[in-house]
């Protein structure tokens, strides 16, 4: 089971603002899931963007 981070939880892993994940998120740039307007996104998803 894969764990969700919320667009902030995210930020702080990837040590930015918390409005550039859910830009990234929006552009496609970073995979995520919206949900009652929030973007959530998969640990392994945040691995795939650091990755690439």
């Amino acid at each position: 089971m894969d764990l969700f981070y919320s667009a902030k939880g995210a930020a702080e892993l990837l040590n930015c603002h918390v409005k550039t994940v859910n830009k990234l998120c929006r552009e496609k740039k970073m995979k995520g899931y919206k949900k009652l307007g929030k973007w959530y996104i998969l640990h392994s998803d945040i691995i795939a963007f650091i990755i690439e």
